[in-house]
């Protein structure tokens, strides 16, 4: 005798109304925190067009790097904030259309750019972790350097 458990039959899976409703109103929060991030994306684009432009046509110092390497640091970081922000309104999207039309493609879409939304971001933290270690034993080694 074959027996499976309940998390084998991937294909018998059913969403009940309130699931529906659950998913339908995560989907509205997340088009609205996408929506809120895109904006301060293009904000943030502005800001770095405006220091470079301030960089460019002034005739006062900004430093060693004139502003480039506030561009640098920011265009990196709308560039990386892109990302996720368009896997969330893809994810809000695919979702909405999943329960309105009960269309298993697009609940199928819908998930899998929540997944790429959580693996990037996983992905950053962990990034990010190692940064902020390689920093703090470069302090403790520079702090005591200097000691000696």
């Amino acid at each position: 005798m074959d027996t499976k458990s309940t998390f084998e039959n991937f294909d018998e899976l059913h969403f009940s109304t309130q699931a529906k409703q659950f998913l339908k109103e995560a989907a509205g929060w997340a088009r609205f925190l996408s929506l809120v991030g895109l904006i301060s994306i293009g904000l943030l684009v502005v800001g770095v067009i405006g220091v470079f432009l301030v960089g460019a046509f002034s005739r006062l110092s900004m430093g060693p790097f004139e502003g480039s390497l506030i561009i640098l640091i920011y265009g990196l970081m709308a560039l990386l904030y892109f990302f996720p922000l368009y896997y969330l309104y893809q994810f809000a999207g695919n979702a909405k259309r999943a329960v309105m039309f009960n269309d298993s493609s697009a609940m199928e879409r819908c998930f899998s750019f929540l997944k790429s939304h959580y693996k990037f971001m996983g992905v950053l933290v962990i990034v990010l972790l190692a940064f902020y270690m390689v920093a703090i034993v470069l302090a403790i080694f520079g702090t005591l350097g200097s000691s000696f």
